[in-house]
């Protein structure tokens, strides 16, 4: 199942001035941001400027699209949010609503049936579970069978509540459980977790290809340069779209070659054929 959302870039709710760059940076969808990078003093105003500005946005029918990453169910924030939501009636300018540290199919359900069971709530909005933490992960195949649109990874919290280092190693295993419970609950490939450091593009790359050699189709951002290494790295590139072409043409009248010195069968062939229909 392909989606050609790769970046998912965020963007704190109390710094609208970052709004509209953010529309311009290539981003295929912007999650305007009323957690971690909210200081709780200033969530109100987040609050404001979010429905603001998005009122407008969605009148001028631009693009990216749009989601809003809402607090943890769990703290006491989350109902703010979700009052403010549906009472200035702005699930219909959303995409996605994206949740952070889910734990449990519980708290999925539990955002649902407050955003439905609102009186102003008239549409569902397809829900991006972000895995963050230990009882997110040794619970998320119910996770990932509770409804949800998508999954991502969060390895700053993860690796908090974890203590460990985010190193590959450490959070190797957590990566592919992630992965692993997508493809086995029918989703799309998940999204992988930011990378911390915005000046030395060569290790967001770095970042990039692990995680699409893991599986991941799409990555978290934190800033606007990060977003063409992002696609870039995300994307065919030419010489897996060479090879995928002389793959198929080989694969006309048969299923056991070699192409570039590597034999081919039948597994591969059906890879080259994902790579060319994109």
């Amino acid at each position: 199942m392909a989606d050609y959302a790769t970046v998912y870039l965020f963007v704190p709710g109390d710094h609208p001035q970052f709004f509209d760059k953010a529309c311009i940076s290539g981003s295929n969808v912007l999650i305007l941001d009323l957690e971690d990078s909210v200081h709780p003093l200033h969530k109100p105003i987040a609050r404001q400027e979010i429905a603001s500005w998005l009122i407008n946005y969605q009148q001028n029918g631009q693009s990216p699209k749009i989601a809003i990453r809402i607090n943890q169910p769990d703290s006491v924030e989350y109902q703010k949010d979700i009052d403010w939501i549906t009472n200035n009636h702005l699930l219909p300018y959303l995409s996605y609503l994206v949740i952070p540290k889910v734990e449990s199919a519980i708290m999925v359900n539990k955002v649902r049936t407050h955003l439905l069971s609102h009186l102003f709530a008239d549409k569902d909005c397809p829900i991006i579970a972000i895995i963050e933490t230990a009882w997110g992960l040794h619970r998320i195949h119910e996770i990932a069978s509770s409804g949800v649109y998508r999954l991502a990874f969060g390895s700053l919290d993860f690796s908090l509540d974890m203590q460990c280092d985010m190193s590959r190693e450490s959070l190797l295993f957590a990566r592919t459980q992630v992965v692993l419970a997508s493809r086995l609950a029918g989703l799309l490939s998940p999204i992988d977790c930011v990378t911390p450091d915005i000046d030395e593009l060569s290790v967001l790359e770095a970042e990039c290809l692990h995680g699409k050699a893991l599986g991941f189709t799409a990555k978290l951002a934190i800033h606007p340069a990060q977003v063409p290494i992002i696609k870039q790295s995300f994307d065919i590139s030419e010489q897996q779209v060479a090879w995928s072409k002389a793959v198929l043409h080989k694969a006309q009248d048969q299923y056991a070659f070699k192409v570039d010195g590597k034999m081919v069968d039948l597994p591969l062939i059906l890879q080259a054929k994902r790579w060319l229909d994109g």
